[in-house]
């Protein structure tokens, strides 16, 4: 007793409890083994029987079926080509089941015979069907009883037809067929010809073949690698075929493993392939007749067996009939069995298993059994240590956490509790000082920003009109548009879409010669081809039936200015070889005259596609692109000259405080961080936008962070209603009018409100009736561009083509007013 005393908890433990596991894992163990092999010998032999039952069956209907189409034959009316129909029908529908089809007359007089070779089904002229070896022709001599309705089944047997018979056949071809044979009788129950049905043997072999291999209809589990096979059997003890392998289907049938270790006879007449087992070897005649009792079963094969089984390696061994209907009146026949042979060793491999997994539990019983004592020990002997540690950890983890350790005893229960309200009091501390860090954050990103200290210094700026930037970019923008307004070819402006292709020519033609002539602007990608062409050509009265007066067209309204071909590359061939001879002739024809008018306008082409990729595509026509590109403009993206926006910024707060009616505006610096990091997609129509609806969002004269919205976060979302906006008195019906809620209202112009206030009442104008309502007289091609900006924006639907178009409200665009 006074060692023991010494012990520790830990060793004592160990001791006690780890002997104890030791026992009952031997004992569980066992117990396992025994109850585990039984069973799982049962399923094996219960599978082994099912997968050999799947087979005879199968093999059965594959009879079976034959039975019945040479039954239908037999009483369907024949006429000369009756074989050769039916075997073309079944090569579409059971390719390779039917090799071949005979009929004969009792008297001699009528032959049909038909082969299906592979390729074709050929039908064998009476002279040659005599040379055939082992011919159908033969079949119904060797019938017992011939009456109608008996169909008799002939095993398997070889026929071999010579050279010159079959088409591509030159060294001649044979079939190991099981054949079908049933009488033809008359109305009188004479019988007047017999009909022969050749199964092709390699399709009944391919059904053991299909059972056996990894796509069967009756997969049962995972064997290991050892062969499995089956082979079918004659009634009388003659191994006819095994399986194969399912992609060599040509090749002849076998009996190679089957009959391995057997003594016996090769070869039975009719079938030189066959092998029948010597009288000496019991446990396979056994078989044999409990087949032909129509018994099924499996069976332990050992060295009676197979001569290839040593030891205690003893396999299983499943057997079935194939039965057939031979007489309409009697029960099925015996006309041969399916046996199985699995040789997967599954019970040693599960023995093996069990005693792998029985070792590794042992192992991991007993580690865990050491580790829940040295745990158990611990959580005993020193729960103060724990509480301690938990201690130390805090400020290692930089986290205080209140401690959570489970009630050991009561002393440190309440030392326990007493830390957590300590943690939980400095807790609350920090959280206050937290709240008092983001508020003053808070408070200092919502400060005004003096967007001016953002600006470059005056002298650094390159001012021009419309054109806002001095980045080295900008700089040269700038410098070419000088150069390109101080002479007067045509120019083509390449840029992404939002970066100021518009602006670039406009400023060309304010600094150019042209300034106090029209700028007119076309976009050839907003109308059909038509109309793009009577708007830029014009046309003559009576051109067509709605032209009831003469239209100048874009071309002739821009003379002595400019005139912008915008979204260029979108031009159908048909208006670029026009636009082509313009340019090039520098006069235009309107539709329906044949008088050439010539016009002074610059042009201005535009573009936000790669033309030379177009025409390298053949989309856009060569001999035009360098008709264009005299003078070519790039206008850089927005993420290329990020030193600009501030100068952007201030100029577009400025330009919407202005048409909103509302005092000057400025950034806070939350606002401003989050412009100068967002990636601008958009470019700088973007940029425009979203301040454009920032204003109009903003509740005082500094717009937050929450007031600002990206296009490309708010795309097909639904967006907050926008201010309201009064229409001008010439338009206004009601001082409580509002614009659309889209984000583009805060850009329409004065024309399009008073354009959209008299769609609201009248339901439908068209271009002419907007010309007259905004009553400024409008340029045609100036209301043609505000109609298609409203289109655009999604505020107006087109109806109609040519002059009989007309402009309606969107129903969507009228529920957000």
């Amino acid at each position: 007793m006074g060692a023991l005393s010494q012990w520790s908890i830990r060793k004592k433990l160990l001791l006690t409890v780890i002997p104890l596991i030791v026992l009952v894992l031997a004992v569980t163990g066992y117990a396992t083994k025994v109850v585990s092999s039984r069973y799982l010998s049962m399923a094996l032999e219960r599978t082994t029987k099912v997968l050999t039952m799947g087979q005879a069956d199968a093999l059965s209907d594959l009879f079976d079926q034959a039975r019945q189409d040479i039954l239908l034959l037999a009483s369907s009316d024949r006429t000369d080509d009756t074989a050769k129909r039916f075997m073309e029908v079944q090569s579409g529908i059971r390719p390779g089941v039917y090799k071949e089809l005979a009929f004969m007359s009792v008297d001699g007089e009528s032959l049909q015979l038909c082969v299906d070779n592979g390729r074709e089904v050929h039908c064998v002229r009476k002279d040659q069907a005599g040379r055939v070896s082992n011919s159908p022709l033969l079949a119904p001599s060797r019938l017992s009883e011939a009456r109608p309705g008996v169909v008799t089944l002939q095993g398997l047997t070889e026929t071999v037809y010579p050279p010159g018979i079959l088409p591509g056949a030159e060294a001649g071809i044979g079939f190991n067929v099981f054949r079908l044979t049933t009488p033809v009788a008359d109305q009188q129950g004479k019988i007047t010809g017999f009909w022969v049905l050749s199964v092709d043997g390699k399709a009944a072999r391919e059904i053991l073949s299909l059972y056996n291999s990894p796509r069967s209809p009756l997969a049962a589990f995972p064997r290991t690698a050892v062969k499995r096979y089956s082979f079918f059997f004659d009634s009388q003890g003659w191994m006819l075929f095994q399986s194969g392998n399912l992609e060599e289907r040509e090749l002849p049938l076998s009996t190679d493993m089957a009959r391995s270790g057997f003594a016996g006879d090769h070869g039975m007449p009719g079938f030189a392939g066959a092998f029948r087992p010597a009288a000496s070897n019991e446990a396979y005649w056994n078989m044999v007749v409990n087949i032909q009792g129509a018994q099924t079963g499996v069976e332990t094969v050992s060295i009676d067996l197979d001569l290839g089984v040593f030891g205690h390696d003893n396999y299983s061994l499943g057997y079935a009939p194939v039965l057939f209907k031979t007489y309409p009146d009697k029960p099925l026949e015996v006309v041969g069995g399916v046996a199985f042979m699995d040789k997967s060793r599954l019970l040693l491999a599960a023995d093996y298993r069990i005693f792998d997994v029985l070792l590794v539990i042992f192992l991991s019983a007993t580690t865990l059994t050491i580790g829940v004592i040295v745990l158990l020990s611990r959580i005993i002997t020193s729960p103060i240590l724990d509480l301690a540690a938990a201690v130390r950890a805090m400020p290692q983890d930089g986290m205080l956490m209140p401690i959570n350790l489970p009630e050991k005893d009561r002393e440190t229960t309440l030392l326990k509790e007493s830390i957590n309200h300590l943690v939980e009091s400095i807790q609350y501390q920090k959280e206050e000082l937290r709240l008092k860090d983001a508020h003053i954050e808070d408070q200092f990103r919502r400060q005004p920003l003096d967007i001016g200290d953002k600006l470059p210094p005056p002298k650094e700026v390159d001012a021009m009109e419309g054109v806002i930037g001095a980045s080295p970019a900008m700089r040269d923008l700038k410098w070419l548009i000088r150069k390109a307004a101080s002479v007067d070819p045509d120019v083509l402006i390449i840029g992404e879409t939002g970066t100021g292709k518009e602006v670039a020519s406009q400023a060309i033609h304010r600094l150019s010669r042209r300034a106090e002539g029209p700028f007119i602007s076309i976009n050839c990608g907003a109308l059909d081809e038509n109309l793009l062409l009577d708007a830029l050509f014009g046309h003559v009265r009576g051109a067509f039936s709605e032209a009831k007066g003469d239209r100048k067209g874009a071309f002739l309204a821009a003379q002595g200015g400019t005139i912008l071909l915008d979204e260029i590359g979108n031009a159908s061939p048909k208006v670029q070889q026009a636009l082509l001879r313009a340019l090039a002739a520098r006069t235009i024809i309107p539709l329906g005259s044949d008088i050439e008018t010539p016009f002074d306008a610059r042009v201005i082409a535009a573009t936000n596609v790669d033309l030379l990729e177009c025409v390298n595509k053949g989309t856009f026509r060569e001999d035009l692109y360098y008709r264009l590109r005299v003078l070519t403009l790039h206008t850089p993206p927005l993420r290329e000259r990020l030193e600009d926006i501030p100068l952007l910024v201030d100029a577009f707060l400025k330009e919407t405080a202005a048409v909103m009616n509302k005092p000057a505006m400025t950034l806070s610096r939350g606002a401003w961080e989050r412009i100068a990091t967002h990636s601008w997609p958009g470019n700088v129509r973007e940029l425009k936008h979203c301040l454009m609806r920032a204003v109009a969002m903003a509740d005082s004269d500094v717009i937050h962070v929450e007031d600002l919205r990206f296009d490309a976060q708010n795309q097909g979302a639904i967006r907050s209603p926008s201010p309201s906006f009064r229409l001008p008195e010439t338009a206004r019906k009601d001082s409580s009018e509002k614009l659309p809620a889209q984000d583009s209202a805060v850009e329409l112009s004065e024309r399009q409100r008073i354009g959209i206030a008299y769609l609201r009442e009248h339901g439908s104008m068209s271009r002419s009736q907007y010309q007259t309502i905004v009553g400024r007289n409008v340029p045609p091609r100036t209301a043609q561009y505000d109609l298609r900006d409203l289109v655009e924006r999604g505020l107006l639907q087109v109806k109609g083509k040519g002059p009989a178009t007309r402009y309606v409200l969107v129903s969507e665009g009228v529920q957000n007013w």
